[in-house]
C-alpha cells in the first residue's frame, strides 16, 4: 500500500510539473491582413535586476599589505593602494584607520566619497604616507585601514 501511494504521489508530481511547464508557453498565431499582407506581434521582456556592489582593494605588497620596511624618524616614504568600485547603486566609500597610526605618523590621502553615481568601474587611489615622529620609541608598529563601501 505504501509503495502504491508513493508511486501515485510521484506520478502526480511529474504530471503537475509537466502541466506547469506547458502552461508557461503562450503561443499566439497572428493572421496576416491588409494589402500588402502584414502580421505583427509584441513580446514583452522583463527582468528583476538585483543590486550589486563590489570593492576591489589592491595593496602594493604581498599579503594585502603596505610594507614600508625599516624607517627612521624624519623619513617620509609613500605608497599607493588602488581601489575599484563597481556598483549599480549610488554609493558611499569611506576609510578608517586603527592601530599604531599615530606612532608611525601614518596618514592617508583620505578616501571619502558620498553619493557617487552607479558605475561599471570607478578607480580610486589612496596614498599612504609615513612621517615617523622623533618621539616614537623604536619597535615594530602596525595599523589597519578599513575601507567601507555602502549604499548611499
Amino acid at each position: 500500500m505504501k509503495k502504491s501511494l508513493l508511486i501515485s504521489a510521484l506520478a502526480a508530481a511529474i504530471l503537475l510539473v509537466g502541466v506547469v511547464a506547458y502552461a508557461t508557453a503562450d503561443p499566439i498565431t497572428i493572421t496576416a491582413t491588409g494589402t500588402p499582407l502584414t502580421a505583427t506581434d509584441t513580446v514583452t521582456v522583463s527582468a528583476d535586476i538585483s543590486p550589486l556592489m563590489t570593492l576591489t582593494v589592491t595593496a602594493p605588497d604581498t599579503g594585502q599589505t603596505v610594507a614600508f620596511g625599516t624607517v627612521a624618524p624624519g623619513d617620509t616614504p609613500t605608497k599607493n593602494v588602488g581601489l575599484e568600485v563597481k556598483s549599480n547603486l549610488a554609493y558611499d566609500l569611506t576609510a578608517s584607520t586603527t592601530g599604531s597610526d599615530a606612532a608611525m605618523g601614518l596618514t592617508t590621502s583620505g578616501i571619502a566619497v558620498s553619493g557617487a553615481a552607479a558605475t561599471a568601474s570607478q578607480p580610486y587611489t589612496d596614498t599612504y604616507a609615513l612621517d615617523v615622529p622623533w618621539t616614537t620609541a623604536p619597535g615594530n608598529y602596525t595599523a589597519q585601514v578599513t575601507y567601507t563601501l555602502m549604499e548611499h
